[in-house]
């Protein structure tokens, strides 16, 4: 029905709907208001920190990380780093400012495995964690074993780096099991020594250990580990012979390569 109106004695036009339509351009008004209200929030938010590493000396952890591209969310106010034993104790925090790269957290004893975290801080809140891979810094004294352990899910692969030990080659070994306790690798502790990754069957905990080796008079020392959890597929390439070289590349540390060529008997 149409509604009139009488202002001191005249006649105004019909008013119903210029009053919805001015209702409705209200609502949509404030629908974009909100909407960019929402937009100015998620801006406000750092993206996370990238290329997440640490690495372990005696009683401490060295996170490093590289900043949130400049693009996605908002200007990086500050950083927070916290590091967690997958063996108890309670997590070592710090903070950085905005020009950080890196930060050492100390008072981690050593024989226990660490996840380091980063997340970035801005002035709208803070920014998914993004992760470093396990460390571990080993120490044994006269022989034993050290042994720290990560969890892992089925599928995934377990590989083990040895980027500095103070011991000679075989005076000890790093290996890894699987949930079950079967063998994954096992490797000389050496500088840059390698455990190769195989996937694990099921669920549960992989055990990464550190054991002198028996008779050696070289088993007191110190290993710096990282330990790697990955799901991922091999790289595969076709080399036909006689033809141009293929150089397939890996991303991950344990993926292996490939390689596939026809041939016939007597070949």
């Amino acid at each position: 029905m149409t509604s009139t109106a009488r202002l001191h004695g005249l006649t105004a036009i019909p008013v119903a709907g210029l009053l919805c339509a001015t209702a409705l351009a209200g609502t949509a008004l404030a629908g974009t208001a909100l909407a960019g209200t929402a937009q100015a929030r998620a801006a406000a938010v750092p993206a996370a920190p990238g290329a997440v590493t640490a690495a372990t000396t005696a009683g401490s952890v060295t996170v490093r990380w590289q900043p949130p591209p400049a693009t996605a969310g908002a200007p990086v106010t500050g950083y927070a780093v916290t590091c967690t034993s997958t063996d108890g104790g309670a997590p070592r925090t710090g903070t950085a400012g905005a020009a950080a790269r890196s930060l050492a957290l100390s008072g981690l004893p050593d024989n226990r495995t660490y996840s380091c975290a980063v997340t970035a801080k801005g002035s709208g809140g803070t920014s998914p964690a993004a992760r470093s891979p396990y460390v571990e810094h080993a120490r044994l004294a006269g022989g034993g074993t050290a042994t720290g352990h990560v969890p892992v899910k089925a599928g995934q692969s377990v590989s083990v780096t040895v980027p500095a030990t103070t011991f000679r080659a075989c005076d000890a070994t790093v290996s890894t099991t699987d949930p079950k306790r079967f063998p994954i690798g096992t490797a000389c502790l050496v500088p840059a020594a390698f455990v190769d990754g195989a996937k694990v069957g099921g669920p549960g905990t992989a055990t990464v250990t550190v054991a002198g080796r028996a008779g050696s008079t070289g088993t007191t020392g110190t290993a710096e580990l990282v330990i790697y959890v990955y799901v991922y597929g091999d790289v595969t390439a076709t080399i036909t012979p006689g033809g141009a070289a293929v150089s397939p590349r890996t991303t991950t540390p344990g993926q292996n390569a490939r390689y596939t060529f026809s041939g016939s008997a007597g070949q």
